[in-house]
């Protein structure tokens, strides 16, 4: 199918499922150009993105730092708190 500018302007919806069917669609522009359209498929988005967790996952956890539990250390968390309240 080939159109000018104009009658692409024009008939956009024809060109658009004629594209859609298969067939290339050129249009000539008033300078001599010509620009072929071509329907393709998208590709698909998964149905379900997965989160971040989800991909990564296996990894929490995995490193261990050597420290237990400051929570359970009181000298630790002595201090706690007393900077932010302005109190030293």
């Amino acid at each position: 199918m080939t159109l000018t500018l104009q009658q692409f302007r024009r008939s956009f919806g024809k060109a658009r499922r004629a594209a859609a069917a298969g067939d290339e669609v050129i249009v000539t522009g008033s300078a001599g150009a010509s620009y072929v359209f071509k329907a393709t498929s998208a590709p698909r988005l998964p149905a379900k993105a997965k989160t971040f967790g989800e991909m990564a996952g296996h990894h929490f956890g995995c490193i261990d730092s050597g420290l237990g539990d400051l929570s359970t250390n009181k000298k630790y968390l002595a201090d706690f708190g007393k900077k932010s309240m302005g109190r030293r």
